[in-house]
């Protein structure tokens, strides 16, 4: 027992049973005592009114007895803290109770050392991971868009984000008849945060097309208000002009510095300084000019895509053709094989058609 506990209780003259119960039965969480092998010893009021039974029915139980189940979870909150020996918290979908738990199981020793409890603490986020599917859903689906002259170009993108909500964008809009501009970038944060962030974001290139056509003056009007009106954020993009009918790519970078030609089947990668938008008022974006043929691709990718590429799990066989398949298979294999992404991975393919 922590000596202060124990000196809060004599200086008040409280039994420390109250207290811990005091303390237990104002948590809204479920809060599970148990042996080592899975036997219940007790819950909290909550857990006892989330599983709709009382003490005395959970006698002899293990906590799996509680979802109708005569063996452990396949992943085990209170396995995974017996063998770390250390508190372990995850996330995991319950199909016995169809919600989504955070569950969190911290083991307690006595004081030589042995293993005596694990406290689970089970907190329901069913909502909370829904708002996000759904926000996620409509975030893909205003991401899914046309090349805006698809009698030049043809357009795909590959987009998988690390968690639920992606920090990652792109915008494509026509300027005129003949010329394109588009923006692909990758915002601090993750989550709702992000989310909000894109918007904004959004909302200030088209407003920046307003006034500028060239990449380096949107990014400079960007970068300001940025700075100006979000100080504590900063934003990496990469701006991108196309002009069919001089047949040219301008491009200016804002902290994803590189991206790839495809001309004659030979992929080059390209890259351009530039620093993350929001960190340095009034500064000048570099801005390159290249020629674009008939069979050229682009590929413009966030952070994430090139931690892969640096990694050499994608290369240039992988970017053969406009169709995507390739990568994503591979992308998605990755993914399943090492569970999680460190950061989210946007690519988008640009393929000029013939005649251009």
């Amino acid at each position: 027992m922590n000596n202060s506990i124990i000196s809060i209780c004599n200086s008040i003259n409280l039994d420390i049973d109250k207290l811990l119960n005091g303390i237990l039965e104002g948590i809204n969480d479920i809060i599970g005592v148990y042996k080592p092998d899975n036997t219940i010893l007790f819950y909290n009021k909550s857990g006892y009114e989330f599983f709709n039974t009382t003490q005395e029915k959970v006698v002899g139980k293990r906590c799996f007895h509680m979802l109708n189940r005569e063996n452990r979870c396949n992943v085990c909150t209170t396995q995974m803290a017996l063998e770390k020996g250390s508190i372990v918290r995850i996330e995991k979908y319950i199909p016995e109770i169809r919600k989504y738990m955070e569950c969190t199981a911290n083991p307690v020793f006595d004081d030589d050392g042995k293993l005596i409890l694990i406290i689970e603490q089970l907190r329901d986020i069913t909502e909370e991971k829904l708002e996000l599917e759904r926000a996620a859903s409509i975030q893909r689906q205003r991401l899914s868009m046309a090349f805006p002259l698809p009698e030049f170009a043809a357009m795909e993108a590959v987009y998988v984000p690390a968690k639920a909500i992606s920090g990652d964008f792109y915008h494509v809009h026509k300027v005129d008849e003949h010329c394109i501009v588009g923006l692909i970038g990758d915002v601090s944060g993750k989550g709702i945060s992000a989310a909000l962030s894109i918007s904004a974001m959004k909302v200030l290139f088209y407003e920046a097309l307003q006034y500028y056509k060239d990449p380096s003056e949107v990014l400079s009007y960007m970068n300001n208000k940025v700075a100006h009106h979000f100080p504590e954020d900063y934003v990496a993009a990469c701006c991108f002009k196309l002009d069919f009918k001089n047949k040219s790519l301008c491009v200016s970078c804002a902290a994803i510095n590189e991206f790839m030609i495809m001309n004659h089947n030979q992929l080059k990668k390209i890259e351009l300084p530039g620093p993350f938008l929001g960190m340095f008022e009034n500064i000048d974006f570099e801005q390159r000019e290249f020629a674009i043929l008939n069979d050229s691709k682009l590929y413009f990718y966030t952070d994430g895509f090139q931690m892969l590429t640096d990694q050499d799990l994608f290369n240039e066989n992988d970017l053969q053709g406009i169709a995507l398949d390739k990568v994503s298979a591979k992308l998605n294999s990755f993914l399943a094989a090492s569970g999680s992404l460190k950061d989210d991975c946007t690519l988008i393919s640009i393929e000029m058609k013939e005649g251009l």
